[in-house]
């Protein structure tokens, strides 16, 4: 008798954020439904704001990896000549103060302008741009891509606190029911309207899928 191999778990580093894109793809390819995806994530999530062991993931979802980001040795390279061009323009600038020193102190009582307050660049604020969303019963392209933008200006840390807030929740229900409602109307819909629901179907659920990764 052939021997049985089972899934092997999936070893993603960063297991939290892991987790939680685990579920959001399956939920977004149909492999679980809504329900199962709700009752999934609020069990991971509890986890992480108490500090508990994440609970393990259903075994049939275990065969999913998530693809990790490598960072481009071209990148890398081209950070070290930016820090070898700050280093030498760091030796001009002191060079250039030491020779208008004397004449400096000259004219320092004079001349000397006043320090301009600096402005505050204020980051956009993402509860401003989901709730526009939440007031809008219909979200095109446009809506969602300037909501992703703002997203992806914040760190992989800002985004796991933003998931505890009540705006995020409210949104992500949102996008399920939008979701399921999309699923209904396909299936109900005459077959020239259809092309039209299955791409709103695919936005939706890769929105989904964006705000449930790092």
């Amino acid at each position: 008798m052939q021997k049985q191999h089972k899934a092997k778990p999936n070893k993603n580093k960063n297991t939290k954020a892991t987790h939680i894109r685990v579920l959001a793809s399956a939920y977004s390819s149909g492999r679980i439904e809504r329900n199962e995806y709700i009752k999934e994530r609020t069990r991971q999530l509890a986890a992480i704001e108490f500090g508990k062991p994440l609970p393990p993931l259903p075994e049939d979802l275990l065969d999913i990896r998530i693809p990790t980001i490598k960072i481009d040795a071209s990148y890398i390279s081209s950070k070290r000549r930016q820090r070898r061009t700050i280093k030498i323009i760091i030796i001009c600038i002191a060079l250039l103060g030491i020779g208008g020193t004397a004449a400096g102190l000259w004219f320092a009582g004079v001349f000397s302008p006043q320090p301009q307050p600096q402005a505050q660049v204020k980051q956009p604020k993402l509860s401003d741009y989901a709730n526009r969303l939440l007031q809008n019963p219909n979200w095109s392209k446009r809506d969602i891509i300037a909501f992703l933008r703002v997203w992806a200006t914040h760190s992989s840390a800002a985004r796991e606190k933003v998931r505890r807030a009540t705006w995020y929740v409210k949104l992500d229900n949102e996008i399920i029911k939008r979701i399921n409602q999309a699923k209904l109307r396909l299936g109900a819909a005459e077959k020239e309207e259809q092309a039209a629901i299955k791409n709103e179907l695919e936005l939706l659920r890769a929105f989904q899928a964006k705000l449930s990764s790092n």
